[in-house]
């Protein structure tokens, strides 16, 4: 779980990395034709991998988009998404508080991508159409770290800033 993931932006595209050079520290171009060298003609376009996170960063990422996502979205975890969206038009109710809370922890457990032990959901109300999932998580260096997860009873889950 504690290791590399793909960087993406807070709309959950992919972000781009550092462009590559070559030794003297020119930027390497990719042509039509397939051939890479350092000249910029139409249609090339510089050489990039997807840019990485690590740790902390990468667990934040992977939780909030498995919390964005409504099942069957992903066509080979059908099961990973948390279903949030569901609450939608529900009152600000215990009852539906304990629903988001279910459905983290079920996204959350999925494929064993956190254990029961290392994380937990607290539901607090903090206006009469919002709810706050307050979730703690344990990583498996010990590192602990919370994510307030802000989700509103008309619009879905709010932006979350990473720290």
């Amino acid at each position: 779980m504690y290791g590399f993931d793909f960087s993406l932006t807070k709309e959950g595209d992919l972000e781009l990395g550092v462009e590559k050079v070559n030794d003297r520290g020119e930027i390497l171009y990719r042509h039509t034709d397939g051939t890479i060298d350092t000249t910029q003609p139409i249609g090339s376009v510089s050489i990039r991998d997807i840019a990485l996170v690590r740790s902390k960063q990468s667990v934040q990422q992977l939780i909030y988009n498995r919390l964005r996502t409504d099942n069957p979205e992903w066509y080979h975890h059908q099961q990973i998404g948390a279903n949030l969206s569901d609450l939608i038009g529900e009152p600000n109710t215990r009852e539906t508080a304990d629903k988001g809370v279910e459905y983290i922890s079920a996204s959350l457990r999925y494929r064993e991508f956190l254990e029961p032990g290392q994380f937990s959901t607290r539901a607090i109300p903090v206006g009469p159409t919002e709810i706050m999932f307050l979730l703690t998580v344990v990583l498996e260096n010990e590192e602990e770290f919370r994510l307030p997860l802000v989700f509103d009873l008309h619009r879905g889950l709010k932006e979350v800033s990473f720290e």
